[in-house]
């Protein structure tokens, strides 16, 4: 990001609201403190491999504390220059909480509502496949 500084007025990141560290309370907002690693996931973090596959099986519970430190190391990049958004909606391969599975299932049941039978199954079959590559089915 050292190369963007001094190119553009404001850098948005995408991050999430697993960088937060608890969810047990509701209403949380930029000041709830994030979640850090602890030092046994600092020692995993330094054993995965850059340049191999990274999935939520090698991420495992440490997501939420290296999408912190990411957004860490964005505004020191740029100092006042960062937008950071953390959404809750966003879902991909990293993302393992069991609600983005009923949340999948939810939407195939209203969109299937409208479709044709056989378009049902073919949409059924890409979220299923898109589930299975994500890791959220283990």
């Amino acid at each position: 990001m050292e190369f963007l500084k001094d190119s553009t007025e404001q850098y948005v990141f995408i991050s999430s609201i697993s960088a937060y560290a608890d969810f047990s309370q509701p209403n949380f907002d930029e000041t709830t403190p994030l979640a850090t690693l602890t030092e046994e996931q600092k020692v995993k973090t330094n054993k995965i491999d850059a340049k191999g596959e990274i999935t939520a099986v090698v991420l495992e519970d440490m997501y939420g504390a290296l999408k912190a430190l990411c957004e860490q190391e964005a505004e020191k990049a740029m100092p006042g220059k960062t937008l950071i958004v953390r959404s809750g909606l966003i879902v991909g391969s990293f993302d393992t909480r069991p609600t983005v599975l009923h949340i999948g299932q939810c939407a195939l049941r209203q969109a299937a509502k409208f479709l044709r039978p056989e378009l049902r199954s073919v949409l059924c079959s890409l979220l299923m496949s898109a589930i299975c590559r994500s890791g959220l089915s283990k």
